[in-house]
């Protein structure tokens, strides 16, 4: 294995996670009853009889190995790398947590934004390749909630929350080109991205599972022009302490609209979620309905989706343009006639010198080629020369049918 050895591996994964996450990430892990559960991911207990971890949305145990790269996004080398450095250790990266003193309280990481580079322009490429508008990546930019910083020497994206005074509180941080998706340390979960309203005095908040999906949701108001006001947040995954804390910040907040991904987990997150405003008496008085997106599995899917329909209309449309405008320019008088055939040579149909013949593909596809004559039986089309019965032959062959456009 390039980087690591086996033996490195192999005591990554023995390494003690509970501890791991006392010293790296303080305050992610909560009582429950007897055991310990992570705040972010709830599906994931730390059984403390058996002192080994349970992914109950996934069915089965974790080490701390999985973790790192199975929920913090690590590549397998920096996972490895990140618990046992490069050497293999002579005692276990973590000991277990019957040795630490409990007393001992772990040294907590202070949040720090990462180094924001002078160009974005590696970053503004990825949006735009997702298929997000140029104006909401300036506006992005302009609120100081999305740059581009390098980690590990990879160009990344970060998205930053900040808290009502404008400080950064929160960042995560994606790959432009690998699999990368990292909180950065410190982070307060409790003010995760938010794309703000285009005027103030909402009273409504779209919440989605990731930043992209919030920002294709921003680009597809603006592409189909439907009116809607409102903040967009993101709970960076399924957790609810992001919106649980934004509405406590925004009590003036009347519904809550989740558009979570169109699959078994994103609908199981959208009812937990409600099921838990419901029974919040701070937030009963919420109108709170579920939208996933109707095509595609998040809304990035769905705004890729739309733009391929847009672009597939507009060259509709353009086509149909310049074939009006060939019919304008063309003088159908006293031109000569190029008669269609079919294999065996009987008469089909015929069309004007210079005219234009439609093909229709199997899948749907239609495609307009501009036929000129040569002489009684034989044409130029698209660029081809055919006897027409060979033509008739060739189009058969490759169902495809033909007519007069």
């Amino acid at each position: 294995m390039p980087g690591v050895t086996k033996e490195q591996i192999q005591a990554a994964r023995e390494a003690d996670l509970f501890a791991y996450l006392q010293f790296h990430e303080p305050g992610v892990l909560k009582r429950d009853g007897p055991n310990y559960r992570h705040k972010e991911h709830d599906s994931l207990v730390y059984v403390t009889g058996k002192r080994y971890w349970y992914w109950n949305s996934r069915g089965r145990s974790i080490n701390a190995l999985d973790y790192l790269i199975q929920i913090r996004g690590y590549g397998l080398v920096d996972a490895v790398h990140a618990l046992v450095g490069g050497e293999i250790p002579q005692e276990p990266a973590y000991r277990s947590t019957a040795e630490i003193q409990v007393s001992k309280e772990p040294e907590k990481k202070t949040f720090a934004l990462p180094w924001a580079r002078r160009c974005a322009t590696a970053a503004v490429f990825y949006l735009q390749k997702r298929g997000i508008s140029s104006e909401v990546i300036r506006q992005c930019l302009q609120a100081g909630i999305f740059y581009e910083a390098r980690y590990h020497g990879e160009p990344v994206c970060v998205f930053v929350g900040k808290d009502d005074s404008g400080k950064a509180k929160f960042a995560c941080m994606r790959s432009i080109s690998g699999n990368l998706k990292k909180d950065v340390y410190g982070s307060d979960k409790g003010y995760n991205f938010c794309y703000p309203p285009q005027s103030p005095g909402s009273r409504h908040v779209a919440v989605f599972e990731a930043p992209i999906d919030a920002l294709s949701h921003a680009t597809l108001q603006e592409l189909e022009g439907w009116k809607w006001n409102g903040y967009r947040l993101s709970l960076g995954g399924t957790s609810h302490v992001a919106l649980t804390s934004f509405l406590e910040r925004h009590p003036e907040i009347r519904r809550v609209t989740l558009y979570m991904d169109h699959d078994l987990a994103g609908f199981v997150n959208a009812r937990k979620i409600k099921t838990m405003l419901h029974e919040d008496k701070r937030f009963r008085h919420i109108r709170v309905s579920v939208n996933p997106p109707r095509m595609g599995k998040d809304y990035n899917e769905k705004l890729l989706l739309v733009r391929e329909q847009l672009q597939t209309s507009q060259h509709q449309r353009a086509q149909k343009r310049r074939l009006f405008q060939f019919r304008e320019d063309f003088n159908m008088n006293g031109s000569q006639q190029i008669c269609f055939t079919d294999s065996a040579g009987k008469a089909l149909f015929s069309i004007p010198d210079n005219g234009l013949l439609c093909l229709f593909y199997g899948n749907g596809d239609r495609h307009f080629a501009v036929c000129h004559r040569l002489d009684d039986t034989h044409a130029e089309i698209d660029g081809v020369n055919y006897s027409m019965p060979d033509f008739a032959k060739r189009m058969k062959h490759n169902q495809i049918s033909f007519a007069p456009a």
